[in-house]
């Protein structure tokens, strides 16, 4: 009988705990975000360092760091865009600060293509391990990972120089965007269109929302396209450059958002 209550407090104890969690975790109200924004992101030129929550229905299942430096190798400029995927911090002190994956994209500044991306998580990087890497030819259409070359489109980019590239478009209305994403090496075509723009006034600031609907499409040459995947992104212009602000994905059951802490 002690067991049983002492199972149950424990149980109450974690959803009390957990609704704590939910209930105290950033807000996704655009109009708070963009005070934010205000508060940390202005900037006069490029990109500031990001840091995104992201949930998965409604349950806080960590946060993406994102920083994005201009580099020179060779005389060539370019961008070093590194992202950093990171659990909960209960979950994050629990392992040891073992959880978590990093990804580097080497974008040429012209087209904003890579020309390298390099994979690890955190515990194999702390062992000293090698990345897992791939070399991109978009000239010859090619990548090249491990002793493997396989044929590309001339638009393909990986998850942290596609975003770059979002960030870096000048959009209209109705405006189109087109790219392809290599995913574990499997290609999606990425479609996005601009559907509207939205003026905020926040602390004495007027920001310019645009709301894109990205699409992306799983081809396969027999079967056309096999999976599709929306994802709703609310970005503000910052100068010379577009921060996302809201990102909503919604397939299905499944319902993820990642919003500017």
């Amino acid at each position: 009988m002690r067991n049983k209550i002492k199972l149950n407090s424990i149980i109450f104890l974690g959803m009390g705990l957990a609704i704590l969690v939910i209930l105290l975790r950033p807000s996704k109200d655009l109009k708070n975000i963009l005070r934010s924004v205000g508060q940390k992101y202005v900037v006069s030129k490029g990109f500031p360092p990001l840091r995104y929550n992201i949930d998965l229905m409604n349950i806080p299942m960590g946060y993406l760091d994102l920083d994005i430096q201009d580099e020179d190798e060779n005389g060539k400029d370019f961008y070093r865009g590194q992202a950093l995927l990171k659990p909960p911090a209960l979950l994050n002190n629990i392992s040891f600060d073992n959880l978590g994956f990093h990804m580097t994209s080497f974008i040429d500044k012209q087209s904003l293509l890579p020309r390298r991306f390099e994979t690890i998580d955190v515990y194999s990087a702390k062992k000293g391990k090698n990345k897992r890497t791939i070399e991109y030819h978009h000239p010859e259409l090619f990548m090249h990972y491990k002793t493997q070359d396989e044929d590309i489109e001339d638009d393909t980019r990986d998850y942290v120089s596609l975003l770059i590239w979002l960030m870096s478009q000048n959009y209209e209305r109705d405006n189109l965007v087109k790219s392809t994403l290599n995913v574990n090496r499997k290609i999606y075509l990425v479609v996005g269109k601009v559907k509207d723009f939205e003026i905020f006034h926040v602390d004495q600031h007027d920001y310019t929302v645009v709301y894109l609907r990205v699409q992306f499409l799983q081809i396969k040459e027999k079967y056309g396209v096999v999976s599709s995947i929306p994802i709703d992104i609310a970005m503000v212009e910052l100068q010379d450059t577009y921060i996302p602000l809201l990102m909503k994905i919604r397939k299905g059951w499944l319902r993820s958002d990642i919003w500017l802490n």
